[in-house]
């Protein structure tokens, strides 16, 4: 799905890392991808590098169909990175901040509302910061400690 994403949109530069965790799926579409001229093809990340990638993106794309939050949704809000998502909406929360776009599975409305926010500076801006503030508003370690210790006996 986020290679044809990638082929809708000619002359927009995209990364792809993919793990090679299911051989005949990862050898497909690394052969795919191979033929598509404006993507970058990476065989994993070690998780100690995997923010790099986040910071330097300017939108995430989720192709997963069901998830709790995930840990990718985290590290875009980090790195102040857009979200473009199929299906997974935890609480609605990319809705709620601004974070980006979410299909609600519907495989059209995906692809044309990624391609939508990538060619709009000002609503990629707006829900760069949208991610930000859903790591802050629900990620905040501070706040969520404090929170916590608040309830405990002194």
């Amino acid at each position: 799905l986020f290679l044809d994403l990638v082929e809708k949109l000619p002359g927009v530069t995209a990364r792809m890392i993919c793990s090679p965790q299911d051989p005949t799926l990862h050898r497909a579409v690394k052969e795919r991808a191979a033929k598509i001229p404006t993507l970058e093809f990476l065989d994993g990340v070690p998780y100690r590098e995997i923010q790099k990638h986040f910071d330097d993106a300017r939108v995430f794309v989720n192709t997963s169909s069901d998830e709790g939050v995930p840990n990718t949704f985290l590290h875009s809000g980090l790195g102040g990175t857009a979200i473009v998502s199929l299906s997974c909406n935890p609480d609605g929360m990319i809705s709620k901040f601004g974070a980006g776009t979410c299909a609600d599975g519907d495989l059209d409305r995906f692809l044309n509302t990624a391609a939508e926010l990538i060619k709009n500076p000002a609503a990629l801006a707006s829900a760069a910061a949208g991610a930000r503030s859903f790591v802050l508003a629900w990620h905040d370690n501070e706040k969520n400690v404090s929170a916590f210790l608040k309830g405990l006996p002194s």
